[in-house]
C-alpha cells in the first residue's frame, strides 16, 4: 500500500523541498512523517506546497547566486598543505576532504567535507587540482600544493615519539623479556 506525500526537505535519493510522490505506507509512517521530512498528501497541505516552492525557488536563486561569486574565489586560491614525508617524497597516510575542508573553512570557506571530489588519493607531494561542488549546477576546481613538513628517515615509520620510547628501554638493557623476569623472582 502506498501513501501520497509531499516533502518538506529535501530526502536522498527521493526527492527535493515540496515534491509530491506516492512512497511505501511503512517508509513513509516509520520514516518520513516522524523526522518531519514530509507531510500527508490532502488539501491543506496541497495548498501548502505551492508557498513551499515559491519559498524553495527563492532560496535557491540565493544559494546559485552565493555560489557563483564563491566559484570566482575559489578558482583564484591555491591551498598549500603540509604533511611529513618519507622516501620519494610519499605521504604517510593521504591528504583527505577532511583536511582540505579544514583549510579551506581556515581561509573563511564554508564547506562541508562531503562537496570536495578528490579524483585519486593524495599520497605524495606535488600540484592536484580538486572540485568542490558548491551547488547541484555549481564546481569549482581548487588548486592545492602539498609540501613535506619534516622528513622521516628511510625505514622508521613509528615516528619520533615511538622511537624515544623504544630507545630508552634498550638503553637500560631491560627490554620485556628481562622486566618479566625480574617480576617474577
Amino acid at each position: 500500500m502506498s501513501i501520497e506525500i509531499i516533502l518538506t526537505s529535501n530526502v536522498k535519493d527521493l526527492g527535493s523541498e515540496g515534491d509530491q510522490i506516492k512512497v511505501a505506507g511503512g517508509f513513509a509512517r516509520n520514516y518520513l512523517l516522524p523526522q518531519n521530512l514530509a507531510v500527508v498528501a490532502d488539501e491543506a497541505s496541497k495548498k501548502r506546497i505551492e508557498s513551499l516552492r515559491l519559498k524553495k525557488a527563492e532560496r535557491e536563486r540565493a544559494e546559485l547566486a552565493a555560489a557563483q561569486e564563491n566559484v570566482k574565489k575559489l578558482e583564484k586560491l591555491t591551498l598549500a598543505l603540509q604533511a611529513p614525508l618519507g622516501e620519494q617524497k610519499k605521504l604517510f597516510g593521504s591528504i583527505t576532504a577532511q583536511d582540505i575542508a579544514k583549510s579551506l573553512s581556515e581561509k573563511g570557506f564554508e564547506v562541508d567535507r562531503k562537496q570536495i571530489e578528490i579524483e585519486s588519493p593524495i599520497r605524495k607531494a606535488g600540484q592536484y587540482e580538486v572540485t568542490v561542488k558548491l551547488h547541484a549546477d555549481v564546481s569549482a576546481r581548487v588548486k592545492i600544493k602539498v609540501e613535506g613538513g619534516e622528513e622521516v628517515a628511510a625505514g622508521d615509520t613509528r615516528g619520533e615519539a615511538a622511537n624515544a620510547r623504544g630507545t630508552t628501554a634498550r638503553k637500560s638493557g631491560k627490554g620485556k623479556a628481562s622486566r618479566d623476569r625480574e617480576t617474577s623472582k
